[in-house]
């Protein structure tokens, strides 16, 4: 879009009308017209920096430009995958190699519908590394199976200072990572088991933090909410209808009501306010875990557009908690797994793991724990944030969230 960008003073007045966009009573400009925010700049990867997210672009530019790239092929063979594998193996070298750094993650806002950048070559090295455990697991290289899911683990986690496409996305990783290595539970030895235990451990510092990454989200949401009023104050609806799914009633009324301000302005600013309430709902959510979602009158014009933009507050920060407590529970059962292949007494309680690992990101606690001297019990009190003791579905996710099964 033209004629979009801020620059110099009309930066700052930017940044204060962002500030004004984000509070709970809804942004208003001077015509009482709500005013969200502006897309930032694409960033550009610079070599040489020490910030493992520039070399992380830089591959993923790098696999999005070869023809071989996995997310071109269709569905894979075993063979297909080794020879991938062998073909990338630079590549991956180079991620494994900036997992040892310090990741800065340059989140950038975008216009709604616009792929994230770097997104797809990210996702073609997740599939990667995810083979390899599989492979290295089957081949009985159990070595080459914890050191990649390790390094599978990092980068995961390093891609959750995004946005929430980027979130999902590095979720997905290091679930897949620790589901590759999970028949090989039983044959790992004790001083594999610690290494995976330490090294995961370190790679889940600093993610303990839902709201910051809501946070970010937000602000892509409200890029979003800056394009539907833009967009349909000059009658452009073309994206919206493509993206809007097939029933576009939102998007008739916004026609409808183009020529009128006040109708604009009750639109937008009812928007705004659903838009306020759902975030700050999400953000408490550790206040209220059994409440369902706060209701909104069913007959409002928006509701679609509501369902579009930010209907996924909720599902992301469920999404990162459970893959960060299973990321915890491998951590503590590793250690307590070691315990029992040392023939050591298993501990009563989890007092001797260090915060936050022992903490469930959904009840803010010590995670559930139980033994009986030879086995143990642990779990996480899942999106209910209620002890349940352990009892789960076949999922293993609900009532309570326990690891995977091997």
């Amino acid at each position: 879009m033209q004629g979009r960008r801020f620059t110099g003073k009309r930066r700052l007045a930017g940044c204060l009308v962002l500030l004004l966009a984000m509070s709970a009573c809804g942004p208003k400009s001077t015509d009482n017209m709500p005013t969200f925010a502006e897309p930032d700049t694409a960033y550009v990867p610079t070599t040489g920096t020490g910030n493992a997210f520039d070399v992380y672009a830089q591959v993923a530019i790098a696999v999005e430009q070869n023809p071989a790239d996995p997310q071109k092929q269709g569905q894979l063979t075993e063979f297909a995958q080794k020879k991938l594998l062998v073909t990338f193996a630079p590549e991956m070298k180079e991620i494994a190699e900036a997992t040892k750094l310090t990741c800065d993650f340059k989140f950038r806002t975008r216009d709604p519908f616009v792929p994230a950048p770097f997104v797809g070559g990210w996702r073609a090295l997740g599939r990667l590394y995810v083979w390899k455990v599989e492979q290295a697991v089957k081949a009985n290289d159990l070595a080459t199976a914890v050191e990649t899911v390790c390094v599978a683990t990092k980068f995961g986690f390093d891609l959750m200072g995004g946005g929430g496409v980027e979130a999902d996305l590095g979720a997905t990783i290091v679930d897949g990572a620790r589901l590759a290595i999970l028949p090989a539970w039983p044959r790992l030895t004790p001083p594999q088991l610690w290494t995976l235990s330490q090294r995961i451990k370190r790679a889940t510092f600093g993610h303990d933090a839902p709201a910051e990454l809501l946070k970010r989200e937000r602000q892509n949401v409200q890029v979003a909410l800056q394009y539907v009023v833009e967009h349909s104050a000059e009658g452009k609806l073309t994206e919206l209808y493509r993206n809007a799914g097939a029933d576009h009633e939102v998007i008739d009324h916004l026609k409808k009501i183009q020529g009128n301000a006040g109708k604009r302005i009750e639109f937008f600013r009812g928007l705004a306010a659903e838009e306020a309430a759902v975030f700050q709902f999400v953000s408490d959510l550790d206040k209220h875990r059994t409440q369902p979602n706060p209701k909104f009158d069913k007959d409002r014009m928006w509701r679609r557009l509501s369902r579009l933009l930010f209907s996924g507050y909720r599902p992301l920060r469920d999404r990162v908690e459970t893959t960060l407590a299973r990321t915890r529970l491998l951590v503590i059962s590793c250690v307590l797994e070691r315990q029992l292949r040392t023939a050591k007494p298993l501990p009563k309680n989890l007092d001797g793991v260090s915060t936050p690992t022992r903490i469930d990101p959904f009840s803010g606690d010590k995670f559930g724990f139980s033994e009986d001297g030879t086995s143990y019990i642990i779990y996480s009190y899942g999106k209910d944030g209620e002890d349940n003791g352990g009892a789960s579905d076949f999922t293993h996710t609900a009532p309570d969230l326990l690891l995977e099964p091997y």
